[in-house]
């Protein structure tokens, strides 16, 4: 293996030391130019297997020390989305947040071009939700207008927010969706934490509900941000 690398770099240096020499030699001795057509073709034939083996070269070094990073950079990334998925889900259980299970959180990213909401974290055995359109929804609205946002009532599936009919057929079960911006310390707005519940029992709309709510808009603000890199500071 050792003695096969040797002979790729040797033979990579000394197709780099023709594809130099070449040209250099040419320009040194002009009156080589006059040789016949023959010898010239065969000469430049030779330059372009050089050229060729070094340019190979250079691509299987590159790809070599691509092979060398790509361990271990994808496994740090696949374990850093698995641990912000768990902080994530630990945070927003039912046993830190103090909200029975009928509320389901759901964290929302923008799209490339920042016109469409998609579901990044999702309260486990959840509906999957297809995601916001920017100034639809109460998700939406909050996250076009920054502003927190709480909804109840035929509010929450009626046309109020810019519903479509099948999105008002879809979630005509809701009683009560809070949804709140998520700031990086530029206070630019990078993500929306929304919460939803089929039975409006008071504790989200109330003071103590929105405070406890914005709190974890902080609190994810910090997962996105120092543990899966969503948006830099």
């Amino acid at each position: 293996m050792l003695a096969r690398i040797a002979a790729r770099r040797t033979v990579a240096v000394l197709a780099g030391l023709l594809l130099v020499l070449v040209p250099t030699l040419f320009s040194l001795f002009p009156e080589w130019q006059g040789w016949s057509a023959a010898v010239r073709v065969a000469v430049l034939l030779v330059w372009v297997l050089a050229a060729v083996l070094v340019v190979t070269a250079t691509t299987h070094q590159s790809e070599q020390v691509d092979k060398l990073l790509e361990g271990p950079q994808g496994r740090r990334e696949r374990q850093r989305m698995l641990a912000g998925a768990r902080l994530l889900r630990a945070l927003l259980s039912a046993e830190q947040t103090g909200l029975p299970e009928p509320y389901e959180f759901r964290v929302f990213l923008p799209s490339e071009d920042g016109e469409r909401l998609l579901p990044s974290f999702e309260s486990g055995g959840l509906e999957e939700s297809e995601g916001w359109e920017a100034g639809q929804g109460a998700t939406g609205y909050a996250w076009s207008r920054d502003a927190y946002v709480t909804v109840s009532g035929d509010a929450v599936s009626d046309g109020t927010y810019g519903l479509t009919q099948d999105q008002q057929r879809r979630y005509a079960n809701l009683e009560v969706v809070a949804a709140a911006p998520v700031h990086n310390a530029r206070n630019r707005v990078i993500a929306v934490l929304s919460v939803s519940s089929t039975n409006d029992d008071g504790r989200l709309t109330g003071p103590e509900g929105t405070d406890l709510h914005l709190e974890l808009a902080e609190i994810v603000a910090r997962v996105l941000i120092d543990v899966l890199g969503v948006s830099r500071e």
